[in-house]
């Protein structure tokens, strides 16, 4: 009987293992990605600050002015969508990772042989002694 109870401890620690190695995976995978994201956000942002201060020093009229800062403000705009749907795509692939992780995971769980019933305690007696008392 040790043995057996040995054996089922040792498939439960193994099993887990796995399954927390399958979850470490999907989070650093997760993590690199949205890391890179966050340097080309903050590549985009020195970027911007350089390209503004150049054309506060480079402009001759307040028109021209305005329409370079009207560029940058577009080109900017448009780096950030990119950037912020990349973003989404990333936690969109996350979620779904994890949701096949939590189903395989919890899969193995449900196909593990339950106790038996005579190993239950019985509390039947002590419910119905209550209900009479209130």
């Amino acid at each position: 009987m040790s043995h057996d109870v040995f054996s089922q401890f040792s498939n439960a620690r193994q099993v887990s293992y796995e399954s927390l190695r399958e979850l470490g995976e999907i989070n650093a995978r997760a993590i690199r990605k949205l890391t890179e994201i966050q340097l080309a956000l903050a590549n985009l942002g020195i970027d911007g600050t350089l390209k503004q201060t150049r054309l506060l020093t480079g402009q001759n009229s307040y028109g021209e002015l305005v329409a370079a800062q009207s560029r940058l403000a577009s080109e900017y705009g448009s780096r950030l969508m990119e950037i912020s749907s990349d973003a989404a795509d990333v936690l969109v692939e996350s979620r779904e990772a994890f949701i096949v992780w939590a189903k395989r995971s919890f899969g193995r769980v449900e196909k593990e042989p339950k106790p038996s019933a005579k190993s239950a305690p019985r509390t039947t007696a002590r419910r119905s002694s209550n209900r009479k008392a209130a």
